[in-house]
């Protein structure tokens, strides 16, 4: 049971402005929360998606987390998280011709000025702008200047339009229902599937500058993408998504290189794709760098670049073959060369890192596990720099 002092301390989550009373919200949220945190463990573990709805590696960090010997401030942040989304059920089900996309994201700001703030002026490093660059580059990148896909062979023109118009600004927002010490990293990725699948269909969109009204199928083929977005935890057996018969699996392939490399791959007048060093390293290098430094990380994940650089690298060598154009850089390294280079200095700022600290060191084991993940990235350049040529 958590203490009562616990269940009331404000954490700047319940002021909440999206056409309701503010006052009567707030009670409402700490009223339904009391009754959670007092008399359903597993609802505050699962929400309303219940149990059913987390993959079996997702469980085990539930349960280390929320379970009966969870950090009481952390059960109650993940209580305040469900009944946010409670309420943005609530809130769309009475906006039955409005954008559903518009109105998920006034719910959000409303809830504190800090999610304000981050998807209205979108401050640097924050996820406000990840979701605005994702939404614009998604366009850019899968959409002609005429509407039409710019992979038709991979992905139809509807298709296309709905990883640009609803996935791409709908992938990471629900992150914003919850503080990050009530979230487990395949959350956001669970919740926005159930979401996509039960509140999308029927729903309108802006399509195009249209407003257009979302079928079931189209909802379940945003459900699929957004809900296995990320490759973290379950790199192995990707790389061949861009190639696959199923049309939600070159989706997520698509979608991969979006979420990654949003910013970074920068369109040109030409219609070439060059990539942008500065942002390259804000956006990739660093994160890798958290997978692998102990003090700047949450978790400890070296495997992730190899098999994330690899991942890339295929999908935009079959992009290619369907009229990609990428260009070298002034040093000639091609795209594949300057993606895993930016991986390898990653490496090397966290041996910098480590070497630096007198505790928190990595253990043999884990430095091990990097240096295993640098010779694969080692043996990935070299293929790259034979097999694949710069754009001239």
């Amino acid at each position: 049971m958590v203490p009562k002092s616990l269940m009331t301390e404000e954490h700047g989550w319940d002021n909440v402005d999206c056409g309701w009373n503010r006052v009567t919200q707030k009670a409402l949220v700490k009223q339904c929360v009391e009754k959670a945190l007092t008399e359903s463990t597993e609802w505050v573990k699962f929400g309303p998606l219940g149990r059913d709805a987390y993959p079996a590696y997702a469980l085990s960090k539930i349960e280390k987390k929320f379970g009966e010997s969870g950090n009481p401030a952390g059960l109650q942040a993940r209580a305040e998280l469900w009944e946010h989304y409670r309420q943005l059920e609530t809130t769309l089900g009475q906006c039955k011709n409005g954008d559903v996309v518009r109105a998920t994201y006034a719910f959000v700001k409303g809830l504190n000025g800090f999610v304000r703030d981050q998807l209205e002026n979108t401050p640097e490093g924050g996820l406000g702008l990840h979701l605005k660059n994702a939404t614009l580059f998604a366009k850019a990148f899968l959409l002609t200047e005429n509407g039409q896909s710019r992979f038709p062979q991979i992905l139809s023109t509807q298709q296309a339009h709905l990883l640009a118009e609803v996935a791409a600004p709908m992938h990471d927002v629900l992150k914003f229902l919850g503080r990050p010490d009530a979230q487990v990293t395949p959350d956001h990725e669970i919740i926005g599937c159930q979401f996509a699948q039960h509140h999308l269909p029927g729903g309108m969109v802006d399509w195009a500058g249209k407003p257009y009204r979302l079928s079931k199928e189209d909802a379940t083929f945003v459900a699929e993408v957004i809900g296995d977005h990320e490759n973290l935890e379950k790199e192995v057996g990707r790389r061949e998504f861009i190639t696959s018969d199923a049309a939600a699996e070159r989706a997520k392939a698509l979608f991969f290189v979006i979420d990654v490399l949003a910013g970074v791959l920068v369109p040109g007048r030409d219609g070439r794709f060059t990539i942008d060093s500065n942002q390259l390293r804000a956006r990739f290098t660093d994160l890798y760098f958290r997978h692998i430094d102990l003090v700047a990380g949450k978790i400890f994940r070296p495997q992730w670049g190899a098999f994330t650089i690899g991942d890339l690298t295929r999908t935009l060598g079959v992009l290619g073959e369907h009229g990609l154009k990428l260009a070298s850089s002034t040093d000639g390294r091609n795209p594949p060369e300057i993606l895993i280079d930016a991986a390898l200095d990653a490496i090397g700022m966290a041996r910098a890192a480590n070497d630096q600290r007198q505790d928190n060191k990595l253990s043999p084991a884990q430095l091990a596990a990097i240096q295993a993940s640098e010779s694969q990235l080692k043996d990935l350049r070299r293929e790259a720099g034979v097999t694949n040529q710069p754009t001239n």
